[in-house]
């Protein structure tokens, strides 16, 4: 019973191989055609894609058909594309076991040089922008609320900004002071975030801080912009030496350009 079992299972293994390799086999068209005028080609789900060598290009239709023809006759196809070597490809249907010539087409015909290019930046219009904003911060006891405004332009293709920024508000702790900042600062934008239009930035500057004590802070910026009308609305946020981290929020909107 063993021995019968093993010998089934035997059987149905190399069934199983045989299969597998005559429905991956490569086909060989032995044809002076096929040979003289292709390098060879590929077929899926009935379409036969057919690389052309240089010689196939001056054939008129007549030889060209012949020259398919012993494909047909050993392949399954229902559609035939022949890449050319200029770069145009043809295309061919098989009906009653013929080729029937459908059109040509390549990257030249479509004027791609005449077609408008898009942009996929975050906004279209002018380099220079202004942001109009805020920040806050606060802790147990503590909190600072501040009006903020950049002006500046873009660099490098929007990749990077230079700006100049004035930051207006106020400090509450014990009592209630006049807090202020005037800075100078670049962001480098990243690609948007995948399948998003969400761009994460990240910058650094310094700033004169207005006070009694004036002092330059160097600080950093952390955070992301999304496209949004004419500009891109901003959050994030900024640390510095001594303010300390803060939230902050906002919109950037480009000036546009005067034709």
């Amino acid at each position: 019973m063993k021995k019968n079992i093993t010998f089934i299972l035997l059987i149905i293994l190399f069934s199983s191989q045989a299969l597998y390799a005559q429905s991956h086999h490569n086909v060989v068209i032995s044809d002076e055609n096929a040979e003289l005028y292709f390098d060879g080609g590929k077929l899926k789900k009935g379409i036969l894609t057919l690389t052309a060598k240089s010689s196939y290009n001056s054939l008129d239709s007549i030889d060209k058909q012949n020259s398919i023809q012993p494909f047909i006759n050993n392949l399954n196809a229902e559609q035939i594309i022949i890449e050319r070597t200029d770069e145009k490809k043809e295309m061919w249907l098989v009906i009653d076991n013929k080729p029937f010539f459908v059109e040509t087409w390549g990257s030249n015909d479509l004027g791609i040089s005449s077609y408008t290019p898009i942009d996929n930046r975050r906004s279209k219009s002018g380099r220079w922008f202004n942001y109009l904003g805020g920040m806050f911060s606060g802790s147990s006891g503590f909190s600072s609320g501040t009006f903020s405004y950049r002006i500046g332009s873009y660099l490098f293709k929007s990749k990077l900004d230079a700006a100049i920024s004035l930051n207006l508000g106020y400090i509450k702790s014990e009592e209630t002071a006049f807090s202020g900042d005037i800075g100078a600062s670049t962001r480098l934008y990243f690609k948007s975030i995948k399948n998003t239009k969400i761009h994460p930035y990240f910058g650094a500057g310094i700033a004169l801080i207005i006070s009694e004590e004036s002092q330059f802070e160097p600080q950093l910026f952390i955070g992301i912009c999304s496209q949004l009308g004419n500009g891109t609305i901003d959050a994030g946020l900024r640390y510095g030496a001594s303010s300390k981290f803060a939230f902050t929020y906002g919109y950037t909107f480009q000036l546009k350009k005067q034709k």
